[in-house]
């Protein structure tokens, strides 16, 4: 079933007094307007988002529901067409990197174990995939001849590209998004949004 890629617009948010917060300053450098990007399951899984971040206080892969509709002007929907058999190969490396049981929140009942809960209504286990926070050094270095991304760690448009490339891999025109496969060392989010419109078509 669709999922949904929801951008994050630094400009409206900057706009309404919103602060972007040190992350935010540092990704508007080379990512406007959009600087942070989620990954919205379908119905079949609760609705509930995904994506690595440093807010919350989690700085890692972690699951959270979301409410969209208290600021929606500060989000851009991208309808990502899924089958459900792509959806469940995005659900299980979500949960992978977010250290959590593929079955660990029943997706019928809307049942999200509190022993997963962490702070700021995030849920991750133990030993989530981390944020890349040193290789957010590629918002400095324009030509990045020094900076190098840390394969062990993410960032939430690499995650999120990495999750979409994963639920489409089995497609017969997946050479048709090279580009999604050319950036993964290193996708911010505006080069996200753009890419993915692409997928819209299926």
């Amino acid at each position: 079933m669709d999922c949904t890629l929801e951008f994050y617009n630094g400009k409206i948010a900057k706009a309404e007094g919103k602060p972007l917060g040190v992350s935010g300053w540092l990704i508007r450098l080379r990512s406007w307007p959009f600087i942070h990007v989620e990954v919205i399951f379908s119905s079949r899984y609760g609705g509930i988002s995904w994506s690595c971040t440093l807010r919350d206080g989690c700085k890692c892969c972690r699951f959270k529901l979301i409410d969209y509709t208290k600021h929606p002007e500060r989000w851009e929907g991208v309808v990502v067409p899924f089958t459900d058999e792509e959806e469940d190969r995005a659900w299980e490396m979500a949960c992978s990197m977010a250290d959590l049981p593929d079955d660990w929140q029943d997706s019928e009942l809307g049942d999200y174990p509190l022993w997963y809960l962490q702070d700021n209504g995030c849920y991750y286990g133990d030993d989530p995939i981390k944020y890349d926070i040193l290789g957010m050094g590629c918002h400095i270095s324009v030509t990045r001849k020094w900076w190098k991304s840390n394969p062990d760690k993410t960032n939430c448009s690499k995650a999120c590209n990495d999750l979409v490339l994963e639920a489409i891999i089995e497609r017969p025109n997946v050479k048709d998004y090279a580009e999604l496969f050319l950036r993964q060392d290193e996708m911010k989010p505006t080069e996200l949004y753009n890419l993915v419109k692409g997928l819209q078509c299926g």
